[in-house]
C-alpha cells in the first residue's frame, strides 16, 4: 500500500491524527513522497519518537489553524 492509498483510506475511515501526521511528514518536512510504501512510516511510530512527534503535530496543527484564518480572512 502507498502513502497516497493510506491516506485516502485513513481519511475515509476519520482517522485524523495519521493524516495530521502524513501532511506534516509529506509537506513540511517532505521526507516522504505519496508513491513511498507506507511501510516508511513504521519509523515514525516507534516509542521513542511518540513525545516528539505529538509536539511536532501539535505546533503543525496550530500552524496549518493560523493559515487557514488568515485564508478566511483575505477572501472576506
Amino acid at each position: 500500500m502507498t502513502i497516497r492509498e493510506l491516506y485516502n483510506e485513513a481519511a475515509k475511515d476519520g482517522h485524523y491524527s495519521l493524516c495530521l501526521l502524513i501532511e506534516f511528514l509529506a509537506a513540511e518536512k517532505r521526507v516522504i513522497t505519496p508513491n513511498d510504501d507506507a511501510s516508511v512510516l513504521d519509523y515514525y511510530f516507534q516509542p521513542r519518537f511518540h513525545r516528539k512527534m505529538n509536539e511536532y503535530l501539535a505546533a503543525y496543527e496550530q500552524k496549518r489553524a493560523r493559515q487557514a484564518a488568515a485564508t478566511r480572512e483575505v477572501k472576506a
